[in-house]
């Protein structure tokens, strides 16, 4: 694990890149998959190592997710984005919207975790179960 590797950029525009997030979506038919975090997370850090360990895990959320990442701040205060997201408690944590912006479902990682890591198979079955419908099939 690299914890050192930057993860959310803070040099973005958060409600720039959910506009963009939510124009890409609706163009190719994808819900949006919004990642909570900051680099100071250790269990972003993890949650990211997991992922790009298990390339089906990253096939998945690369390809049936439009995935964009949004930094909450620095521990001590929220940035202003977070004041237009629905309630969350703690980090990572992930946001689904469907491609024409409406949130379907919110979830903290912490449910995914196994001990230090996180669990293959609860990791799968929420990306699984909350990419686009139409592309379901061929998820098996």
């Amino acid at each position: 694990m690299n914890e050192n590797k930057q993860l959310f950029n803070l040099d973005t525009n958060a409600f720039e890149d959910l506009k963009s997030a939510q124009a890409e979506a609706f163009k190719l038919k994808k819900n949006i998959l919004v990642e909570l975090g900051a680099d100071w997370c250790v269990w972003c850090h993890r949650l990211e190592s997991f992922i790009a360990s298990h390339s089906e895990l990253y096939l998945l959320r690369s390809q049936f997710f439009v995935h964009v990442r949004v930094y909450t701040g620095d521990g001590r205060k929220r940035t202003e984005i977070c004041n237009h997201l629905p309630p969350f408690d703690g980090i990572p944590h992930f946001f689904v919207y469907n491609p024409d912006g409406k949130l379907i479902h919110s979830q903290h990682t912490s449910e995914l975790e196994e001990g230090e890591t996180y669990n293959y198979e609860k990791v799968w079955n929420f990306l699984s179960s909350w990419s686009t419908s139409h592309i379901k099939g061929d998820l098996q």
